[in-house]
């Protein structure tokens, strides 16, 4: 029997700082967090498989009203590459290496999913950004990433069409 995927339904809200600007996301913006993956340097590419937590059932995600997203933690970082008086190339990461990024060096986001062939659950495609909606993280989800913050940009803004993801 499958586990109720409730302790990781989250609800979509208007970032407190856009309230005003942004309407409602309505009644139907639930979403499921189906697993957690943390990436070093880039967010990951549409496509990329996702190990979903063990109480999630795929099947009864699919088949649920709320939209499936991934919790992902962004660890940023440049690559410095330095060439030494003998031709020799180094490459180290810096977190912050020209002092312009200012801010965490670990971005969370909630990104779109959707199933695949092979039953596993795969990021959407397209090119996503944050759209001004967060959603509040449950303790289930913060017991599977603990440095995680309480609240986290969904990024369902597609860049390349100008259009939101359509929930669910």
């Amino acid at each position: 029997m499958p586990a109720d995927p409730t302790p990781y339904t989250v609800r979509m809200r208007p970032d407190q700082t856009l309230a005003g600007v942004l309407p409602a996301p309505g009644l139907d913006t639930s979403m499921v967090v189906i697993g957690y993956r943390a990436v070093f340097a880039t967010v990951p590419a549409p496509g990329t498989p996702v190990a979903g937590f063990d109480a999630i059932d795929t099947a009864a995600v699919v088949s649920s009203t709320a939209a499936p997203v991934v919790l992902v933690a962004v660890e940023h970082a440049t690559p410095v590459v330095t060439i030494d008086s003998g031709g020799e190339r180094q490459i180290r990461w810096e977190h912050d290496a020209f002092g312009i990024h200012g801010g965490p060096p670990i971005s969370w986001r909630l990104l779109p999913v959707h199933p695949g062939p092979d039953g596993r659950f795969h990021i959407a495609a397209g090119r996503w950004t944050a759209s001004g909606y967060h959603a509040l993280l449950t303790r289930s989800l913060a017991r599977h990433a603990p440095t995680a913050p309480a609240a986290v940009a969904v990024h369902d803004l597609d860049l390349t069409t100008g259009a939101r993801r359509r929930w669910p």
